[in-house]
């Protein structure tokens, strides 16, 4: 998932869920900076993904599909595996009651955070911040 816009669900989700209004995205996004998880509760275990299908920094696994093209992507992977693949009875964990764009959260500092922070999965897979797909 383009980590530009994976930071601001997880920013979003976790105000929600937290019922916290006192932190900015900024905020959020030194916190992932500078604390460990244990000083701040309001960081998720699971922002960063690099290390789910990495080691040593090389993928390690032989497909990795995206959020942005989901639907085909479990296709693939079922057909691979030999399994049925229903879209209709895709089970969706969580949704965002209101719709937004991740851009809209951005100013300079936001997006050089984000880039040190997500550099290997943008730098992998094209993403930029002008699109939820990469290139």
């Amino acid at each position: 998932r383009n980590p530009y816009e994976r930071i601001v669900s997880h920013f979003l989700f976790r105000m929600k869920n937290k019922n916290r209004k006192d932190i900015t995205f900024l905020n959020f996004l030194r916190m992932l900076m500078n604390s460990s998880r244990i000083d701040q509760p309001i960081i998720p275990d699971n922002y960063d993904t690099w290390p789910m299908y990495t080691i040593d920094d090389e993928i390690a696994v032989d497909f990795i599909g995206k959020y942005e093209n989901l639907f085909e992507d479990m296709e693939k992977i079922c057909n691979r595996i030999n399994i049925p693949f229903d879209v209709n009875s895709f089970p969706m964990a969580k949704k965002a009651e209101k719709k937004y764009n991740y851009r809209d959260f951005y100013g300079k500092e936001e997006r050089r955070i984000v880039e040190y922070l997500f550099k290997k999965e943008i730098d992998h897979f094209g993403y930029k911040f002008n699109s939820f797909t990469s290139n």
